[in-house]
């Protein structure tokens, strides 16, 4: 029989061997740890953004056209407000949120701010009252003293209205101009 000998090599060899086969099991679950997070990030960020689309500009478009121009773009159309303007017409669009230009998701919604056109104010009758009077009345009512004109009459008190156009009950712009 044999003695077994102790080689204090091949001893040696065999925990490198041993150390070796570990830190490449180690270094390939990392690698594929790391793989796994970089795809799961990817994949969320895809998930989470979605489709995006470039919002159309919509100002001055009517809201049936807005509601046309972005449902070709998967997108929905709300009248969040409306005001007065005296630049836009009645019925059509002043401003938009988000603005044109911007990116969304599609089927999300586009806020739009309508027109309301100019505001107008009933003319009152001013035919008896003193200039003065007529301009504080008109200053209450937002709207602006046109031309004055004076005529000298026998009748009535003097700067007292006798003729004035528009007629009352009328309507007129708060902008005159």
């Amino acid at each position: 029989m044999r003695e077994a000998r102790f080689d204090p090599v091949e001893s040696d060899r065999k925990q490198v061997s041993r150390f070796s086969l570990w830190s490449s099991i180690i270094l390939m679950a990392a690698i594929l740890a790391v793989a796994g997070i970089v795809s799961a990030l990817t994949a969320m960020r895809f998930a989470i953004r979605g489709r995006e689309v470039a919002i159309p500009p919509l100002a001055g478009k009517t809201a049936d056209e807005a509601k046309e121009i972005l449902s070709h773009s998967g997108l929905l159309l709300k009248v969040s407000t409306s005001r007065f303007s005296s630049k836009v017409p009645e019925g059509h669009i002043l401003d938009q949120i988000p603005p044109s230009g911007s990116r969304l998701k599609i089927n999300r919604t586009v806020k739009v701010l309508l027109s309301l056109g100019e505001r107008r104010f009933p003319v009152p009758n001013l035919v008896g009252t003193s200039l003065r009077a007529a301009q504080l009345t008109l200053s209450q009512r937002k709207l602006a003293l046109g031309k004055a004109l004076y005529a000298h009459t026998s009748e009535g008190e003097p700067s007292t209205v006798v003729y004035q156009a528009p007629k009352p009950g009328t309507q007129e712009g708060s902008d005159p101009s």
